[in-house]
C-alpha cells in the first residue's frame, strides 16, 4: 500500500470484488458524506485535507455490483459482491445482508494467519472423513481459502464443528439435512447421518457460514437446491 508514512486516516481504503478479491476499479464511494472514486488498483486516495478512520460510513455503488452500505474497519477494505440482474442482486441481498434476519448483516473475514478447520466431532469413518476432506478442499480451492479436516476440536476462529448423527441438537433446515447449533459459542452444526457422506450437503454446511438460503435455484436454494 503506498504511502506507508502517512497517518492512519489518509491511507487508502481498497475496493474489491467478494468473488475473487480483484480490485474495483471506477466505484463511487461516499464516506461520511464526501464523494470519492476508486482508481486503477480499486484504492480510494486522500489528500492531506481529506481521510477515513474506523467507523466511517461508507457507501459504494459500482457498475455489475450490489450497492454496499457498511463501516469502514482496520483492514481498510471494503468488499463488492458481483451480479448479473436485479433479480440476482436481490438474490445476494437474501443471502448476504439478511441472512440473520436483519437488513445490514456483515460478515466477519477469516483471520489471515489461519486456515478453515472443518472438525467432525462424532459419528466419524474413515471414509466419511475422506469424503468431508476431498469436498473442502475442493470447496476451498473455488475461493481461494485453505481447510483443514480434523477429528478434534481447535477452538480456532476459523472453525467450524460438525456433529454427524446422533442425539438431535437443533431441526434441521428445509431440506439440507443439517442445521446450526444454536445454543452452542461457536459455528456448530449438526449433519443427518443419511447426509454424513453426501458432498452436497458439505457444500452447504461450508457455505451456510457466509450465506442464507437463496432465493433463486442454486446450492443454496430452498425450494430448487442444485448439488453445486
Amino acid at each position: 500500500m503506498p504511502g506507508g508514512s502517512l497517518p492512519d486516516h489518509r491511507l487508502p481504503v481498497q475496493i474489491s470484488s467478494g468473488a475473487d478479491g480483484s480490485p474495483v476499479a471506477g466505484a463511487r464511494v461516499v464516506i461520511n458524506d464526501d464523494e470519492y472514486h476508486s482508481g486503477p488498483i480499486g484504492q480510494v486516495e486522500f489528500d492531506p485535507y481529506s481521510g477515513a478512520t474506523v467507523g466511517d460510513k461508507v457507501d459504494v455503488d459500482a457498475p455489475g455490483f450490489l450497492p454496499r452500505r457498511t463501516r469502514l474497519t482496520s483492514t481498510r477494505l471494503v468488499t463488492l459482491w458481483p451480479v448479473a440482474d436485479e433479480a440476482e442482486a436481490e438474490a445476494v441481498r437474501e443471502m448476504v445482508y439478511r441472512r440473520g434476519g436483519t437488513e445490514d448483516q456483515v460478515l466477519k473475514p477469516p483471520y489471515p494467519a489461519s486456515p478453515f478447520y472443518v472438525s467432525l466431532l462424532s459419528g466419524v469413518t474413515p471414509e466419511t472423513e475422506t469424503i468431508w476432506r476431498a469436498t473442502a478442499e475442493d470447496f476451498g480451492a473455488a475461493f481461494n481459502m485453505p481447510y483443514e479436516v480434523t477429528t478434534r476440536f481447535q477452538y480456532d476462529p476459523n472453525e467450524t464443528g460438525v456433529f454427524l448423527g446422533g442425539t438431535p441438537k437443533c431441526v434441521p433446515i428445509g431440506g439440507w439435512g443439517f442445521c446450526r447449533v444454536l445454543d452452542s459459542p461457536y459455528e456448530d452444526y449438526q449433519v443427518q447421518e443419511d447426509k454424513a457422506q453426501d458432498p452436497a450437503t458439505i457444500r452447504r454446511v461450508l457455505a451456510y457460514r457466509f450465506l442464507g438460503a437463496n432465493p433463486l435455484p442454486g446450492l443454496m436454494s430452498l425450494r430448487s437446491p442444485a448439488t453445486s
